[in-house]
């Protein structure tokens, strides 16, 4: 008899599923879980021409920790570029802007930000 190896479809699935499945394996290198909230790594780049989220390639294994790379317009003048940070993840993931705080890095290019769920 053969064995079939039983794989989630993930055709089927919406892209939250999909990421909580990945959470709960631990195969995603830029989100780590811990109890209620999720941490995303970010790298920042002050001045650019548009306001954009890049998000890291979807690997299953990751050597090390992935990074999204968010642009924005303003410059890191009296925390104006991280609150721009913050709107722009908070409107990446259709979430509010309560719902994200930025953990470390405020005066850093490298930033740890954590969703609440």
């Amino acid at each position: 008899m053969q064995e079939f190896l039983v794989r989630p479809n993930y055709l089927n699935l919406s892209r939250s599923k999909v990421l909580e499945y990945l959470y709960k394996v631990s195969l995603v290198g830029h989100l780590t879980r811990d109890h209620r909230n999720v941490k995303i790594f970010v790298k920042t780049k002050t001045g650019a021409r548009e306001n954009k989220v890049i998000p890291p390639p979807l690997k299953l294994i990751s050597d090390k920790a992935d990074f999204y790379t968010v642009s924005v317009k303003e410059r890191p003048v009296d925390g104006r570029a991280n609150e721009a940070v913050t709107k722009l993840l908070a409107e990446h993931f259709k979430i509010s802007r309560s719902q994200i705080k930025l953990v470390s890095g405020a005066t850093s290019k490298s930033k740890v930000f954590e969703i609440k769920d």
